[in-house]
């Protein structure tokens, strides 16, 4: 049964072409000392700037590393490509290929019962995408893509496969807007929201997770993470 539904969510990572939103990376943390690396992919989709001057998304693809400084801290990083559609209030699209596109966080543990089961673990995330510039006759437009989010998650270890977890979440993103020399700073609203994900164990050395994200906007992130 375990293996069945292991296969079955990991189908789910390809199936999904493209997931939603900055994921909290969970509840688990590597062991102390320990990488962990994982494949990852967002798709952050319809934040406003500037109060209706113009909307947004961002498809991005990670290969992300985690590692563990001690039992209760670890710091996560990823790099990978992503692009940009502006969607500016004046009916123009604009579409911005993939370029750069990476980021960085920690989580630190901040409760855990003595045999494990129930934790409590608080984390920052930030992702920065560069797509390449759009050329529209004389003019050259840039953007650059930031986000930033903080969670506090509670979780319980159902058993020694299966990990669940939830709570709120905050996040803020901005839109460094170029055009020929001249930058202009469109910010998103920010945003409170609630987070519930769940890890599953396929064996020792590999997991998969999936994230469901409501109340500020709806969204989903899903994973691939394996130790080493």
């Amino acid at each position: 049964m375990r293996r069945i539904l292991g296969i079955g969510l990991v189908a789910v990572w390809f199936i999904i072409p493209n997931v939603y939103a900055i994921p909290s990376e969970g509840i688990v943390l590597p062991e102390a000392g320990a990488w962990v690396w994982g494949m990852q992919g967002n798709y952050i989709a319809a934040r406003d700037f500037n109060k209706m001057e113009g909307r947004g998304s961002t498809a991005q693809s990670f290969i992300q590393l985690a590692y563990a400084w001690n039992s209760w801290f670890s710091f996560d990083g990823k790099i990978g490509s992503g692009d940009i559609v502006f969607r500016r209030t004046d009916g123009i699209q604009q579409n911005f290929p993939a370029g750069f596109s990476g980021g960085y966080g920690f989580r630190c543990k901040i409760f855990s019962d003595q045999p494990g089961r129930l934790s409590v673990v608080g984390g920052f995330q930030h992702i920065s995408c560069h797509p390449f510039k759009e050329l529209r006759g004389e003019q050259e437009y840039r953007v650059i893509w930031d986000e930033w989010q903080g969670t506090v998650l509670f979780g319980a270890a159902l058993s020694e496969a299966w990990a669940v977890y939830a709570g709120p979440q905050y996040s803020a993103v901005q839109l460094k807007y170029t055009v020929d020399d001249f930058r202009r700073r469109l910010k998103g609203e920010d945003t409170w929201g609630i987070v519930a994900g769940a890890r599953y164990l396929v064996n020792a050395g590999t997991a998969v997770t999936l994230e469901v994200r409501g109340a500020a906007e709806t969204a989903m992130n899903a994973g691939i993470l394996s130790r080493f």
